[in-house]
């Protein structure tokens, strides 16, 4: 098999990149969403007075 530029951004850098862009999207997603939107406040909030 003949290596051109055509195979390479076809068969490597266009997936390897659409699979970067997809998989960095859901982990570092995730990860916020795992770190920042907890549904339970605090302890030291829950004993604040209005």
């Amino acid at each position: 098999k003949v290596f051109t530029w055509k195979t390479f951004l076809v068969n490597n850098l266009i997936p390897v990149t659409l699979g970067n862009i997809v998989g960095g999207a859901v982990f570092v997603g995730s990860f916020y969403w795992y770190t920042y939107l907890k549904k339970d406040a605090p302890a030291a909030d829950k004993n604040l007075k209005a």
